[in-house]
């Protein structure tokens, strides 16, 4: 649970000090009181995002949320309207660790910057491996549909990242909130192979 709703992650370690990571959500599969995107995942206690968010109420509207989670406790950095219809691209920038930006587009080239600098002090130490997190939250049996992911390195020590291959999942993946301990993704168009045990996956 995450501010005392349930939610899953599928995590990837940064091997660089800086980067960015982006996603698209489709926001057709949003459910009321769901919360959908990308996270700078401590644990479920600590951890930074920015999420396509649902109004809980019947025929509730959409909007982009920035917030973090310190020690268990919710709180909302920024928050920007989105329309019904159409992806949602979502962006975190990271820089030397600790610096994050997040940003929401409509076709992945032009961002609407929310909650610049954001600080990442109340996430555990860097040796316990803060990550780079899809995240569904919400009711069980909420659900988020993800478009393309992306993970690029940048940075003086962008190059010694490379070693490990930036990150890249492709067509639409789906994975409920409800199971967290091993969370199986399937393809909306067509397969990705895509499987992880605890905070980490594979792509």
């Amino acid at each position: 649970r995450t501010g005392g709703m349930p939610v899953a992650v599928a995590a990837r370690p940064a091997r660089a000090a800086s980067y960015v990571a982006e996603t698209v959500v489709d926001v057709r599969g949003v459910a009321p009181g769901a919360r959908v995107g990308l996270a700078a995942f401590g644990n479920r206690d600590n951890l930074l995002a920015v999420t396509v968010d649902r109004a809980e109420e019947a025929g509730g509207g959409l909007s982009v949320t920035v917030w973090r989670n310190q020690k268990g406790q919710r709180a909302t950095l920024a928050s920007h309207p989105v329309e019904e219809g159409g992806p949602v691209h979502l962006q975190v920038k990271a820089t030397d660790r600790a610096r994050f930006q997040f940003a929401v587009g409509s076709d992945g080239t032009q961002w609407k910057t929310l909650a610049p600098g954001a600080d990442s002090g109340d996430l555990p130490p860097w040796d316990l491996a803060v990550r780079v997190a899809l995240l569904v939250a919400g009711p069980p049996t909420a659900s988020g549909a993800f478009g393309t992911f992306r993970l690029e390195h940048v940075g003086p020590d962008a190059a010694r990242a490379r070693g490990q291959r930036s990150t890249r999942a492709e067509g639409g993946t789906r994975y409920p909130s409800a199971i967290p301990s091993l969370l199986r993704w399937r393809a909306l168009s067509r397969s990705v192979p895509v499987s992880g045990r605890g905070a980490g996956c594979r792509v």
